[in-house]
């Protein structure tokens, strides 16, 4: 789909869940912690809070790793939310663990059952289309899977994965990692 870094530098760029090392390419960070140095607006739960910025005034908004953070009841209202802040031909670009790996499960902060948000998983099972029926946006989703490989020293093959179903059963086998990216483009 899109090339987030090309589209980044052609517009206004919006990262929510900034966190402690921001998008280098984003104009307006925020975050829900206000204590975050480098933060252009603090305090934001972007599963709660309406995005304080007006109305389709980005052309990419990006969160990394910030998704699988929201509990599943409020995922729609940040998707509505995104679609309200994007521009027509606006990227909503999300990176977040694969659900099957290890890390994604462990991780406390992450909600809902065994450590990952059910909604999240379902993004991998075709289920994404539940948060945006009635938003104009065409979504792709894929896995950027690694796992170790048998030569010596600690080189990792990687790999990406756009079938739901290969991509969940690769993430059983022991030391594969991985992450998921959502693309949304609001159409014009």
């Amino acid at each position: 789909m899109a090339n987030l870094h090309q589209r980044a530098r052609q517009g206004q760029v919006l990262e929510l869940g900034a966190g402690e090392s921001p998008y280098p390419q984003a104009d307006t960070t925020m975050d829900i912690r206000e204590d975050v140095d480098g933060i252009d607006v603090g305090g934001v739960d972007v599963g709660r809070d309406r995005i304080p910025v007006d109305d389709e005034s980005f052309d990419v908004v990006v969160m990394f790793q910030v998704l699988e953070h929201i509990p599943p009841d409020r995922v729609g209202f940040l998707f509505r939310e995104c679609d309200r802040v994007l521009r027509a031909g606006g990227l909503l670009h999300i990176e977040l663990p694969h659900a099957g790996t290890i890390s994604a499960q462990t991780d406390l902060t992450h909600r809902g059952t065994g450590g990952t948000t059910p909604a999240v998983r379902r993004y991998f099972d075709g289920g994404s289309q539940q948060y945006w029926p009635d938003l104009e946006w065409d979504v792709e989703t894929w896995a950027e899977l690694s796992a170790p490989t048998i030569v010596a020293g600690s080189r990792r093959i990687s790999f990406t994965v756009s079938n739901a179903a290969l991509s969940h059963a690769l993430t059983q086998v022991p030391f594969v990692t991985g992450a998921v990216t959502i693309q949304a483009l609001k159409r014009q």
